[in-house]
């Protein structure tokens, strides 16, 4: 199986143009095989004159070009108007109804129907298909992306497109709308885009789950990414058996287990004991994993297709096959007047835009990654490195040199690369304490990367975080604040122990010990340090600020790591500092809790976090889709946090975050993850470290979905939210998130923001995940690079 890999790497050049996934292991291709059982025609060329058009644009009929040999309609519209759209996002969109007699359609579950677009400048075409029901449940949902499907068809074929949709209401529907959105071109381009759709069906197949804990029918959860040679191996079923066999690539068995039942119908298959290397598979009944990789190839893919992710969300520079060179013409504007272009770096999300915290973030991901590498996979390492650069010189054009910096900025279009006219898009540059502590310990970080192999450049690194840090702290003992622009005491104390931490590793000087024991002290302040007689006791968790109002959660981007990357890189770095005893019991009580919430679920997935009736922030929080429908309710927060598990009166632990908006919880998982990785390094905590890893493995296969959510990797992983460049081998989405107020998994087929879109944030913590595990050894421990 190694085979495959090393032949896409030659292929892709050693990912210096994108990487090509294997379309045979993709959920899309067991969807498409699917047997029909009922289908039922929707007319389109001979019911043309019911079918509107709205948005930009016009429609019409080709009784020739089609799939079934009835021909096909067509919208026509422009690649971009005169006029910019005030969102920032698409230029224009044109959307064609094809209507219902407010019908009940509930006997189908799926939509097929074929695309072919016309669009000879663009390589990833944007496209919608919505249902409208009128009946009890209104769909699309008001302030939920819900009730519709996106799809981005390749150019110059014709594209089968499937929706199954047991999750949406249709017990009177009213249209099935397909809109298309122009988003403009960085090229010379054709200044029309012409959409045509042909066979339209209403289908009835075998529903895939796509909520809950039950493991999808006939399904395994593993790790399609492999395991190490001593780690925890486990698998899990979840219809009965008695034993379970491994067999290796000839077919042999080559270890036998006895299934381990549990609660709810599951069984543990437990393998730890087999530590051969190689590829195996794992047989229990009629129920059979696909082949995985025991030893130093295991995660071995994972990361190189993370690294694929993120060259392909390269801006300013030419993509093979997704964009020439882009956004040269966002700028960045001082408040002085002065601008310069913001291009470059990498693209945050499937919309094109840009951040400052993402792209060091991920910077710093991938110099752990070339760390971690070592001698078995030397050219990952240097891919990594090379890779790392191109965001770090991003984060060094974007400074101004007085604490000033870009730091973020919506695009949702391809501009025209011109100055001066009517597409170009500006951000005020901004001096952000958190921003710049962040970029300074990147910037330390990457001066010991680059130390020996370019000296000048590790030179300029070591000013911009020297300066970086400098201004940073200022911007906080000159506020004095408790908070700072958006974040939190202990956020932003943590990161600033945490930025002098890396500067002292880098570059030595007591000052900056000693102001990270500083703020270390702040940060352990914020923790609950005993138990305080929930029905689970609980204690090492974090609040946000030192008065403990209410408890540290995320349900997005996290930073629940950083805190403790920062009190155990101190413990590393002085161990034998006089406030050393604290930051180890501190972290000592952290762990314990992780260790505790562990088996909630028969996944072990780390549960979000301690959610408070009546005890929440709505500040600059909407409905995700609508931000005109204004702030949640308190009646809606507090019916989320019921659903959890109650501890007292008025506190619940909740598996799943609190969320309204930017659902998808993988980075709320994988910073839990990184915070246990970091303390297993520090305190020699075995435990924590296959805790950690579980969290890897959920999203990487061992989920009740059965699917590897990285696309390209493994198998049955789900097609993502791109936005506007097609599907991108190594991309991991937001996550896996909940239906409405319920606390249990949700992942739908339907491909929507914001859970299953593409996100820079979420590659970045598992490349970070993997680069603990490192590739020299086949076993479980850690990499160890030199933290003096």
């Amino acid at each position: 199986m190694r085979g495959e890999l090393e032949k896409q790497l030659k292929e892709c050049w050693y990912v210096r143009k994108p990487m090509k996934e294997n379309r045979d292991n993709s959920a899309e291709k067991r969807w498409m095989e699917k047997a029909v059982e009922d289908t039922r025609k929707i007319p389109l060329t001979e019911n043309y004159m019911e079918i509107r058009l709205s948005g930009t644009g016009y429609m019409g009929v080709d009784t020739e070009f089609g799939v079934d040999g009835e021909g096909s309609i067509y919208m026509d519209f422009p690649v971009e108007n005169a006029i910019q759209n005030p969102s920032g996002r698409a230029y224009s969109d044109c959307e064609i109804y094809v209507p219902f007699e407010r019908e009940d359609l509930n006997h189908y579950n799926r939509l097929s129907f074929w695309v072919y677009a016309d669009a000879p400048g663009s390589s990833g075409n944007f496209m919608m298909v919505n249902w409208h029901n009128a009946g009890k449940k209104i769909m699309p949902v008001p302030g939920r992306f819900e009730g519709f499907h996106s799809m981005t068809p390749k150019n110059g074929k014709w594209t089968r497109i499937i929706w199954e949709m047991p999750n949406v209401a249709r017990d009177c529907t009213t249209a099935i709308s397909v809109c298309a959105q122009a988003y403009g071109t960085s090229m010379p381009a054709p200044s029309r885009i012409r959409i045509f759709i042909a066979d339209m069906r209403l289908e009835k197949v075998k529903e895939d789950s796509y909520k809950g804990f039950g493991l999808r029918e006939g399904a395994m959860a593993y790790c399609h990414s492999g395991y190490k040679k001593d780690a925890v191996k486990q698998a899990m079923i979840q219809r009965p058996a008695e034993d379970f066999a491994l067999w290796d690539e000839q077919g042999k068995s080559v270890f036998q287990g006895r299934a381990e039942a549990l609660k709810d119908g599951f069984y543990r298959l437990d393998f730890t004991d087999f530590s051969r290397e190689g590829w195996y598979t794992i047989h229990a009944g009629e129920i059979a994993s696909k082949p995985f990789p025991i030893g130093t190839e295991s995660y071995l893919s994972a990361a190189w297709k993370a690294v694929n992710f993120f060259f392909a969300q390269r801006c300013g520079c030419s993509v093979p096959g997704i964009h020439t060179e882009c956004h040269l013409d966002v700028m960045s504007i001082h408040p002085n007047g002065r601008r310069k272009s913001a291009g470059g770096g990498w693209h945050d999300a499937g919309d094109l835009s840009q951040n400052a915290y993402n792209t060091a973030d991920s910077a710093l991901a991938l110099l752990e990654l070339a760390g971690a590498a070592g001698v078995n996979s030397k050219e990952l390492g240097r891919r990594a490195l090379e890779e790392a650069r191109w965001g770090i010189d991003w984060l060094i054009r974007g400074r101004w040199g007085d604490g000033y910096a870009h730091v973020r900025k919506i695009i949702g279009f391809w501009s025209k690369n011109v100055i001066g006219d009517e597409d170009d898009l500006e951000a005020e540059a901004e001096n952000c304490p958190y921003n710049n502590l962040l970029r300074a310990g990147v910037f330390a970080s990457a001066y010991r990367a680059f130390e020996k192999e370019d000296p000048m450049y590790a030179g300029v690194c070591k000013r911009c975080a020297i300066e970086d840090y400098a201004f940073g702290i200022d911007c906080i003992y000159k506020k004095r604040k408790k908070s700072s622009e958006g974040n939190t005491q202990i956020e932003i104390h943590a990161r600033a122990a945490w930025a002098a931490a890396k500067l002292y590793q880098a570059f030595g000087g007591e000052k900056y010990l000693q102001d990270g024991a500083g703020f270390a002290g702040i940060v352990m302040n914020c923790q609950q340090q005993t138990t305080i007689g929930f029905s689970i006791p609980l204690a090492g968790y974090f609040y946000e600020s030192e008065e403990k109002q209410r408890t540290l959660s995320y349900f997005h981007r996290s930073y629940e790591h950083v805190p403790i990357q920062a009190l155990s890189l101190l413990v590393r770095l002085a161990p034998d500092h006089e406030e050393a005893s604290k930051w180890k019991e501190s972290l000592r009580l952290y762990g314990e809790y992780l260790k505790i919430i562990y088996d909630v679920t028969p996944y072990g997935v780390l549960p979000a976090g301690i959610y408070e009736l009546d005890n929440t922030d709505y500040a600059g929080i909407y409905h995700e889709g609508d931000q005109s429908l204004g702030a949640p309710s308190m009646e809606e927060y507090n019916a989320q946090v019921r659903n959890g598990i109650r501890l007292d009166k008025t506190r619940y632990l909740r598996i799943f975050p609190v969320a309204y908006q930017f659902r998808g919880f993988h980075a709320t998982i994988m910073d839990k993850a990184i915070g246990a990785m970091e303390i297993a390094k520090t305190l020699g905590d075995e435990k924590l470290k296959s805790i950690a890893t579980r969290q890897m493995e959920w999203i990487l296969g061992f989920n009740p979905f059965a699917c590897s959510s990285m696309y390209g990797e493994g198998y049955d992983y789900h097609p993502l939210y791109s936005g506007v460049v097609p599907q991108v081998v190594g991309a991991l989405p937001v996550g896996f998130e909940c239906c409405e107020n319920e606390d249990e998994p949700y992942f739908p087929m339907q491909n929507l923001p914001t859970y299953k879109e593409i996100w820079v944030h979420t590659t970045c913590r598992m490349m970070k995940l993997i680069s603990y595990l490192g590739f020299d050894t086949a076993r479980a421990g850690f990499c160890r690079q030199n933290d003096k």
